[in-house]
C-alpha cells in the first residue's frame, strides 16, 4: 500500500478517526510517540509541582517563623530579614565560624530557660520589624484561633 506521495507503508491505511491517527502514529512513528508521551508526562508532573509550591507559598506561614530552640541566631536573622549583628547583639552572642550555637545552647550558657529566651527574642523581633518596616518582609501575627486552648475531649 502506498500513500499519496508514493511512499510504501506496510501498515493498515489510516482512517479519519482519532483512534486511527493514534494507531498510525504508534505503528509508523513509535519512537516519536514515546518521546511525545514522556514529554507530556513531564509537563503534567511539573504543572502539579508548580501548583503545590504556589499553594504552599501563598499562605505566608513560612515567612518569619516563630523562633524555636533548634534554630541558630544566623537562621533567625536570615528568616526575619534582620541584620545578623543586631540579633547577635540582642542575644549577647559572639559568633564563631567553626561552631554555631542553637538558641537552646545560648539560653543554657546564659542561665535562662529556653522559653524565656525564645519569648524575649520573639518580642524583640516583632518590635524590630515594627520599627523597621522597610526590611522587605511582612509580619504574620498569629490569629486568635492558633492560640485558643485546645480541648482534650475529656470532662474534668
Amino acid at each position: 500500500m502506498s500513500d499519496p506521495e508514493g511512499r510504501v507503508s506496510d501498515g493498515p491505511p489510516p482512517d479519519s478517526t482519532f483512534g486511527g491517527f493514534l494507531r498510525h502514529m504508534w505503528h509508523d512513528h513509535r519512537l516519536g510517540t514515546i518521546a511525545f508521551l514522556a514529554a507530556m508526562v513531564l509537563v503534567v508532573l511539573f504543572a502539579l509541582r508548580l501548583m503545590l509550591f504556589s499553594m504552599h507559598y501563598r499562605d505566608g506561614d513560612w515567612r518569619n517563623p516563630v523562633p524555636e530552640a533548634w534554630m541558630t541566631p544566623a537562621f533567625v536573622a536570615h528568616a526575619w530579614h534582620v541584620p545578623r549583628p543586631q540579633v547577635y547583639r540582642f542575644l549577647s552572642y559572639r559568633a564563631r565560624p567553626d561552631h554555631a550555637l542553637t538558641l537552646s545552647e545560648i539560653a543554657e550558657r546564659q542561665g535562662m530557660s529556653e522559653d524565656e529566651l525564645l519569648t524575649r527574642l520573639n518580642i524583640w523581633l516583632l518590635e524590630w520589624k515594627l520599627a523597621n518596616p522597610a526590611t522587605g518582609s511582612t509580619i504574620n501575627l498569629p490569629s486568635e484561633a492558633e492560640h485558643a486552648p485546645q480541648s482534650t475531649g475529656t470532662a474534668d
